[in-house]
């Protein structure tokens, strides 16, 4: 049963990119709305988006070490 839970772990990494960068646009949106002079907002859409990338590459290089 090799690669078993390999489809498990793909679709896992998958739900946390779509996750996190629906989470950051979605911060981005409330910020321009609110149209804040503090960029807090901002940050914290772009920490969901580095959160993203990283999982983006982290899954990436599972895919290249295994084949």
């Amino acid at each position: 049963m090799k690669g078993q839970g390999s489809n498990r772990l793909s679709r896992t990494a998958t739900g946390a990119i779509v996750f996190f960068f629906t989470i950051g646009c979605g911060m981005g949106l409330i910020a321009v709305i609110e149209d804040m002079p503090s960029p807090s907002l901002w940050r914290i859409a772009d920490l969901f988006f580095d959160f993203a990338l990283l999982s983006m590459m982290v899954s990436r290089g599972l895919s290249l070490l295994k084949g």
